[in-house]
């Protein structure tokens, strides 16, 4: 009887002994804009986003359950917003009583309409937040100013001055695979190798760019039926050079963000990096059956630059040949000359296009 009596008397303090806090109150969101076919997380900044509480028999201190389980929701600022209008969010985070976060996947983000949206945040207890045009779901991003390490460094959209050859990067869809294999839909590889800087090279080589709001991707495929892996310099042996230059200063030396790295068909696993830092570039080289072939992903971050439709990069390639052993014995190049280590001002032109590859 006792227990029975103490059991009953717990249920009844539990539910009173909930505590509920004002509620939560949002002061913004970040990012403010999210890009299609982009994963994203939103951070939603405030005040007031504690869980709810409730202690068990008597209130004392002792046996309290903590609800951590907010809500977030979203609905076009245009639209209907009955209960059923409000779109719930997934993998919503709490992470302190100023910050809640919500993922957004590609797949949703793609499935939203492009216009602005409000958001509604709804704690444990039930107490509802809502931040009008809280963000804005939008396509490619584009005519944005560029973020670099200098403040006199703006991006370049201006083609009427383009020197030197030109290629067009198609925004990706989706993430690449890096792995070397080329996954279908995502390459064109139509952009040819071709100058003979030193000697006659026999080598076939092809190339193409893209990118997303996240990664620079480059892939190479290289027809080469005699491989060799046996000098100190990887340059010496059958491998490929990227050359990027960013901000498209076209300078006669490299600034603090122009980038210069190598892969050897002998060495699969390393990227050197004469300019940047390697670890943070994603990379693969695997064997063909008439050759190899690399991939390439780099972070905008280690550019720093900020990507847009429009934009332009300087850009080149170097594909060393050696079919004897010993040094090479030839090299060809896209767009620059002997230099490209040093100066950029021969690179070819990359400029970033709204056009999408690889939809689902």
């Amino acid at each position: 009887m006792n227990r029975l009596f103490l059991l009953l008397v717990g249920i009844f303090f539990s539910v009173r002994c909930t505590d509920e806090a004002d509620g939560p109150f949002i002061e913004e969101v970040e990012p403010p804009v999210v890009y299609r076919y982009q994963s994203a997380s939103l951070s939603i900044k405030g005040e007031g986003f504690a869980p709810s509480t409730t202690r068990h028999v008597g209130c004392s201190d002792g046996d309290i359950a903590v609800n951590y389980d907010y809500e977030v929701r979203i609905a076009p600022v245009d639209g209907p917003q009955e209960e059923d209008d409000w779109i719930p969010l997934e993998n919503v985070q709490w992470r302190g009583d100023s910050l809640v976060e919500a993922g957004l996947p590609a797949a949703f983000v793609n499935a939203l309409a492009e216009t602005t949206y409000d958001l509604m945040l709804r704690s444990p207890v039930g107490v509802e937040a809502i931040l009008p045009g809280a963000f804005s779901v939008r396509s490619v991003p584009a005519d944005t100013d560029m973020d670099t390490a200098s403040d006199d460094d703006t991006a370049d959209t201006d083609d009427t001055d383009v020197a030197g050859p030109v290629d067009t990067a198609l925004f990706a869809a989706q993430d690449h695979i890096i792995n070397g294999q080329f996954v279908s839909g995502l390459w064109s590889l139509d952009t040819p190798v071709a100058e003979d800087l030193m000697g006659n090279s026999d080598n076939v080589v092809h190339f193409d760019v893209s990118w997303n709001m996240t990664w620079l991707y480059v892939g190479i495929l290289v027809v080469d039926g005699n491989l060799l892996d046996d000098s100190f310099y990887n340059y010496d042996d059958d491998s490929v050079e990227i050359f990027i230059d960013p901000d498209d200063s076209r300078s006669e030396t490299y600034d603090a963000w122009d980038r210069h790295y190598v892969m050897a068909f002998g060495h699969p696993d390393e990227l050197i990096a004469h300019a940047g830092n390697p670890a943070v570039v994603l990379r693969a080289l695997a064997l063909t059956v008439d050759g190899y072939a690399v991939e390439l992903a780099v972070p905008w971050t280690a550019l720093g630059v900020t990507p847009h439709a429009g934009m332009r990069i300087g850009f080149d390639i170097y594909a060393n040949d050696d079919d004897d052993g010993g040094g090479r014995d030839g090299f060809m190049v896209w767009s620059g000359g002997h230099f490209n280590y040093a100066d950029t001002s021969e690179f070819g032109t990359v400029i970033l296009s709204d056009e999408v590859v690889g939809v689902r």
